[in-house]
């Protein structure tokens, strides 16, 4: 993953200076497998995510973006793994299966595609991300970037605790089984969105506090 470690050494301090982003909760373990979700805004996410999370992580997307050779040569190279949203191959599973098999990190944006509403309101999420923790009995870690990534613009990426889905492991991985896991992991980034809410009516009130002062 030398072109991961070096393009993050290039970005690192462009993307502070112009996307700079305020980390709230606990950074990712440095060692073991993990699966980490976020809402997905903009193709900056994948930067901003990139950027601030301190491991290597090998980010999930869908083929489409492999259709230039030159963009496919390089997202390989960056640990890209590809799914055909409509039919997944076992290629793709045995990619993922090996990054977690080897301790390594994955992240998916489980709303599938990029969240253009205006109001902030999450997308359905699909059933990978269960699927793929379930499977591999790997522990979950919810993301949520508040507002959408662009230049010059404040943003803060909370960072939800860890979770498993260890109550799905020894059940057969019907439809609804699937759909009942991804709930949980929907409301948990609920959860953090409910918290962004929180902050933010606390730095007005801060604010308030200080202009009266």
């Amino acid at each position: 993953m030398f072109l991961y470690k070096f393009v993050v050494f290039l970005l690192y301090l462009p993307v502070k200076i112009f996307m700079p982003t305020k980390v709230i909760g606990n950074q990712v373990p440095k060692k073991g497998k993990f699966i980490i979700t976020c809402n997905h805004q903009s193709f900056n996410d994948i930067l901003t995510v990139g950027i601030y999370i301190k491991r290597i992580i090998n980010f999930v997307a869908k083929k489409e973006i492999m259709q230039n050779k030159l963009v496919a040569w390089f997202m390989k190279r960056m640990g890209v793994i590809t799914v055909d949203r409509d039919k997944p191959d076992i290629s793709s599973f045995k990619a993922v299966y090996k990054v977690l098999k080897d301790d390594g990190v994955l992240g998916i944006f489980p709303e599938g595609t990029r969240n253009r509403s205006e109001d902030g309101k999450l997308l359905p999420f699909k059933n990978g991300v269960a699927l793929f923790a379930i499977k591999t009995r790997s522990p979950i870690i919810p993301m949520l970037l508040v507002r959408k990534p662009k230049f010059f613009r404040r943003n803060q990426l909370i960072i939800g605790e860890p979770f498993e889905l260890s109550d799905f492991y020894d059940k057969a991985l019907e439809k609804d089984v699937l759909d009942e896991a991804t709930s949980i992991l929907y409301n948990k980034t609920l959860e953090l969105k409910q918290q962004a809410t929180i902050n933010s009516q606390k730095i007005k009130k801060n604010k308030k506090i200080d202009k009266k002062s």
